[in-house]
């Protein structure tokens, strides 16, 4: 036996529908009945027992995608003697104390340069 690669495959709905549902219900934190009211605003009747079903069933696919798409976390403020993990290495970011960084300057490993 075989295991079909579309998890929507035998539902009623088409595919758009449950994935536009468990987005509205997962990403914005909205009630069940909320989402049943979003998708009854676009003619969709569903109810929302349905729709909590399609959140336990593909909840957990959709936030896998979710942290797949999402971007590596960057700091974008540099303290004193912060380790820079952005690019995957570990190495010591140690700022010059002589004074405060400017809006026209960056910062490198030792130093804050102005450009």
């Amino acid at each position: 036996m075989t295991t079909s690669p579309n998890p929507y495959r035998g539902f009623c709905y088409p595919a758009e529908v449950i994935q536009h549902a468990v987005w509205l219900y997962h990403c914005f934190s909205l009630s069940l009945r909320d989402v049943e009211l979003i998708l009854a605003a676009r003619g969709i009747v569903v109810s929302y027992e349905t729709i909590r079903g399609w959140g336990l069933r593909f909840g957990r696919l959709f936030a896998n995608e979710l942290k797949r798409r999402r971007a590596p976390r960057c700091h974008t403020s540099r303290h004193d003697d912060e380790n820079d993990r952005c690019s995957g290495s570990s190495r010591r970011v140690t700022l010059n104390n002589s004074s405060p960084p400017t809006a026209g300057s960056t910062i490198t490993s030792n130093s804050v340069v102005t450009a």
